[in-house]
């Protein structure tokens, strides 16, 4: 959505907000809330005047996240209903997994369906009612279209005549995840070696002491690929290349080069009972993360959790576990 939060209209807003039973007192506080501000705008460092907004969220209120999900519930709906009335056609999955027409966080949103004339343009009515109630509009140029490889280049091209949208490729990246086709490579971690990397160049190794090394790998570097950790299964290789960062960093440098590692990393890494420096390794991360969402999947009855027990486990837990022990590279899920 091109400037989600400045577009709401509020009337539309607060109908949502009445349809889905929120009490007449709650729906006029929140009217205050959202409706009480005034604007000035800075000409040359001096204000000028005031004016009284008409629609939008202000982005820094903690309230406004929860109010523009509440309303994006009705797009939701919209879609869901459309794929229910088979006005949408069905993206082809698994068998007995639960149909997932679409997925949202936030302001993004993945639409998964066909490529039939009649899908594209249930979808984009679907889009265009959703865009005249809630006074938002979409931004194409940030929006893509994915294709199956087995798709003809007419169709491809009718597709995006009809939506007003432009290929992607892959990989591309959704929520700081890299999104491929087939199993994950180590150039597919490119952007967070680099990151590491980055972050390790921006402080000055020599003013800071071991305590003050320990402190950053501990709670910040140890921290940056954890949300990769929990989805993916990171290969071997990228394991072991930021742990040798880790490392690097941790005994530090002298004329440009790295200091002799007296110690190995699997040793310091150890608890502090042990003998160690309470520094998390990477693969015990990883396993420890995966073992969580082994257990979420089995365990869980969410709508992401049937899917995948559907896909992958059809209730034999034994051969899921066996799945994931087995796995050591490419993507988890």
């Amino acid at each position: 959505m091109s400037k989600a939060y400045d577009r709401v209209d509020w009337n539309f807003l607060l109908h949502v907000l009445d349809a889905f039973d929120f009490s007449a007192n709650v729906c006029e506080l929140i009217k205050s809330c959202i409706s009480s501000p005034w604007f000035s705008i800075m000409m040359n460092g001096t204000p000028l005047g005031f004016f009284k907004g008409e629609c939008g969220l202000r982005q820094c209120d903690p309230l406004s996240p929860y109010l523009f999900i509440v309303m994006r519930e009705v797009l939701s709906c919209l879609i869901k209903q459309s794929c229910d009335n088979n006005k949408i056609g069905q993206f082809t999955q698994a068998r007995g997994t639960p149909l997932v027409s679409h997925l949202m966080y936030a302001d993004d949103i993945v639409i998964f369906a066909n490529g039939g004339k009649r899908s594209m343009r249930s979808l984009m009515q679907v889009l265009k009612c959703y865009e005249g109630w809630s006074g938002q509009m979409l931004n194409k140029d940030k929006s893509a279209i994915y294709f199956s490889k087995s798709i003809s280049l007419s169709r491809k091209g009718n597709i995006i005549l009809t939506t007003g949208f432009s290929e992607g490729g892959f990989p591309f990246k959704y929520l700081g995840v890299p999104i491929v086709v087939g199993r994950l490579k180590v150039c597919d971690f490119g952007d967070l070696l680099g990151k590491v990397k980055k972050k390790i160049a921006g402080w000055k190794m020599k003013f800071l002491s071991a305590g003050g090394r320990t402190i950053l790998l501990s709670h910040v570097l140890s921290s940056m690929a954890t949300h990769l950790l929990v989805v993916l299964h990171v290969p071997t290789v990228v394991i072991k290349s930021l742990n040798r960062l880790l490392s690097s960093f941790f005994w530090g440098e002298s004329d440009g080069k790295d200091r002799r590692k007296w110690v190995a990393w699997k040793e310091i890494c150890r608890p502090i009972d042990e003998g160690g420096l309470g520094i998390r390794d990477f693969r015990d991360i990883q396993r420890a993360l995966h073992m969580k969402l082994a257990w979420r999947l089995i365990s869980g009855q969410s709508l992401w959790a049937e899917f995948f027990k559907g896909k992958y486990v059809r209730g034999n837990h034994y051969l899921f576990w066996l799945l994931i022990r087995g796995r050591d590279s490419g993507s988890l899920l």
